[in-house]
């Protein structure tokens, strides 16, 4: 395991790093995650070893820049692009529909949605916009079985990412940690 801080971690050390399908550790905006690229099906069997995680649970994407994510999410309402708009980058993972039929592999896919984070994370955006795909997002524990940790000191949020699933012209709150209840409603009225 090799331990960097982000000030001293390259582009290219990631990158090799999650071409060869391990599993890297980096800070958040919430708290620190783990990541593999998406499309490498056996780091991403190797994510779930290591959370331990029923094979029916999904993870999320990590997204380094809103372009890619209006991109590969260009078919929303103008009330689901609202949401991107108000809440990314941020402490908040929208489940939003995917666009088509096995748009992602199936670990990042539940019911036609997709969970996706743009992380308020300015060095690590940098870091990792060239990164061709989105990689996973899901909290540190454990920490067995990384290949490299991006060390950004401690957390000042230490609660994990709100998340909101959006749907056409509604949302639910699914889990309700870094942003509030309240937080939500505040920025959707002021619309």
């Amino acid at each position: 395991m090799i331990i960097k801080s982000l000030a001293r971690v390259t582009y290219q050390e990631i990158f090799i790093a999650l071409q060869k399908g391990e599993i890297i550790a980096y800070p958040t905006d919430t708290i620190y995650g783990l990541g593999a690229d998406i499309f490498n099906q056996t780091a991403v069997e190797k994510l779930f070893e290591i959370k331990g995680r029923d094979a029916s649970k999904t993870f999320s994407l990590l997204y380094f820049d809103l372009k890619k994510v209006r991109k590969d999410f260009d078919r929303l309402t103008d009330y689901e692009k609202q949401f991107i708009q108000l809440f990314l980058p941020g402490p908040v993972t929208l489940v939003l529909r995917t666009q088509y039929e096995n748009q992602f592999p199936n670990p990042f896919i539940k019911k036609g949605f997709a969970g996706i984070r743009v992380l308020h994370h300015f060095a690590l955006n940098r870091l990792m916009a060239n990164f061709p795909n989105p990689i996973t997002s899901t909290s540190i524990n454990p920490l067995t079985q990384i290949a490299q940790i991006i060390d950004a000191g401690p957390m000042k949020n230490k609660r994990a990412s709100t998340v909101l699933q959006v749907h056409r012209d509604n949302y639910t709150i699914l889990r309700e940690s870094a942003v509030s209840k309240q937080e939500i409603e505040r920025k959707l009225q002021a619309l």
